[in-house]
């Protein structure tokens, strides 16, 4: 019989590399609580909240991370150009996960595996800012097949995460 397996006994394995995951902006407590979770479950070495608000006393919040900010090391600052600038310095590869008219499809980029990286995502309302945007190395859109031209910020994290995290 095919049993579901607990946390316990699940097994677990080393990202392939450094990834600091940053958000712009980002306000809704289940996205903050979804990102955390997201942060935990591809090893993120650090979550960086920029520009936002974070309640860790909010039910939603709580209930959507699970805890998982316990396990995330995580910063928030009103400077993330700053934090950013000091990634670089770090050799840290820094994308921007939003559609532009200079976007290149997330399937298409490469990124060695032993490169550190700093995915940055964007508010739910107004993405990625354009300061942010000015200070990246690449940014990156998901391709889409539907008639709306974004998704959902955690949605949109775990494909990334996923995409680049696999090289």
């Amino acid at each position: 019989m095919n049993k579901q397996r607990t946390h316990e006994d699940s097994p677990t394995s080393d990202p392939n590399r450094s990834i600091v995951l940053l958000s712009d902006g980002v306000c809704s407590p289940a996205n903050l609580g979804g990102l955390f979770r997201l942060a935990d479950a591809f090893g993120v070495v650090e979550y960086v909240i920029g520009s936002g608000d974070l309640d860790m006393d909010s039910g939603r919040f709580r209930k959507t991370a699970r805890n998982a900010y316990e396990q995330v090391p995580f910063t928030q600052t009103d400077d993330i150009c700053g934090i950013i600038s000091a990634l670089k310095k770090e050799h840290y590869r820094i994308v921007a996960l939003e559609i532009t008219s200079q976007s290149t499809s997330l399937q298409h980029v490469e990124i060695p595996g032993s490169e550190p990286v700093g995915i940055v995502v964007g508010g739910e309302r107004h993405g990625v800012s354009e300061g942010v945007l000015a200070m990246v190395d690449d940014t990156v859109h998901i391709d889409m097949f539907g008639i709306n031209s974004s998704m959902n910020v955690v949605q949109a994290t775990a494909i990334a995460l996923y995409e680049i995290s696999k090289t």
